[in-house]
């Protein structure tokens, strides 16, 4: 066996030997990890791409120009007396070292045409145009059950099975606050809760528990309402769409809603009034309780 056929032999070999390894390192790393359960998203391909990408720039690229100098230089030495044979070799070699620089300076010809046509503005984001997503698991979240308001120890009522303000805001669960700290019953921009009747407390309680939601109290017994006062068993909670759960625990405590100022919770407009508004709509802003 002459030289040139142990050398292509050996070359051949080491072609095979160098793909079979890459091939491996390749199956490994390419599929990002957030991908290897079998559930991909969107910035798995990006991921994926960049991986290929990588692949090809730095090891069969690498590889590849190896192979190429080692077959021009191979050309080269056993031409002997042949013009074409070095000029196959010459030209082997030259086209590896073209192509090798051709791959690792495209990215540098990309940024630059991309700053010098955009510059330093955000538009198509051109100095992180070649920053893939980064993909993170995503953590489902976990549906616990609501936890009931913790039990309180009820106040004794006043006479007449009213509280005063102290007691009723100490009897609320918690959950329920109101929109003012100050509770004269005297002061109209006052939330006041003094003399409410112990059943309005209580329901209130039960409508926090069935909706297991958030309430808030804007009117009490405080002076300033036309049917709000001491004895009377009437209160105001916000209401909107961030608190959609509050009509159906209203609904399961019992109440009728959109009950005309009667017994049970008619909506009003934002500020209250007079004037009703049905409570499945947009401008339902207060709901005026009836106990």
């Amino acid at each position: 066996m002459n030289l040139k056929k142990t050398f292509s032999l050996a070359l051949l070999a080491s072609i095979v030997g160098i793909f079979f390894v890459r091939a491996q390192v390749f199956a490994q790393g390419i599929v990002p990890d957030t991908c290897q359960s079998g559930i991909c998203e969107l910035c798995d391909l990006f991921a994926l791409a960049d991986n290929f990408i990588d692949f090809l720039l730095t090891r069969v690229a690498v590889t590849v120009l190896i192979i190429a100098l080692v077959y021009g230089g191979f050309k080269m030495l056993t031409s002997g007396d042949s013009e074409d044979g070095r000029t196959k070799g010459k030209a082997a070699i030259t086209n590896a070292i073209i192509g090798i620089l051709i791959a690792f300076f495209a990215w540098a010809i990309i940024n630059t045409v991309l700053l010098l046509l955009v510059g330093n503005k955000d538009v198509f984001s051109a100095q992180n145009w070649f920053t893939f997503p980064k993909c993170v698991t995503a953590i489902k979240p976990v549906a616990l059950p609501p936890t009931p308001p913790a039990a309180t120890t009820t106040p004794p009522a006043l006479p007449g099975g009213m509280y005063s303000h102290e007691a009723a805001v100490a009897a609320l669960l918690p959950g329920i606050t109101r929109n003012r700290v100050c509770g004269d019953p005297n002061i109209s921009i006052c939330t006041s809760l003094e003399g409410i009747p112990v059943i309005a407390i209580e329901k209130l309680n039960q409508i926090r528990i069935n909706c297991n939601c958030n309430i808030v109290i804007t009117g009490g017994t405080e002076t300033g309402h036309a049917s709000h006062g001491r004895g009377l068993a009437v209160m105001d909670l916000r209401f909107s769409d961030q608190n959609p759960n509050l009509l159906q625990g209203i609904r399961t405590t019992g109440y009728y809603i959109d009950a005309g100022f009667e017994k049970g919770a008619t909506c009003e407009p934002a500020g209250g009034g007079s004037q009703s508004v049905p409570c499945e709509s947009s401008g339902a802003q207060v709901i005026h309780m009836e106990f």
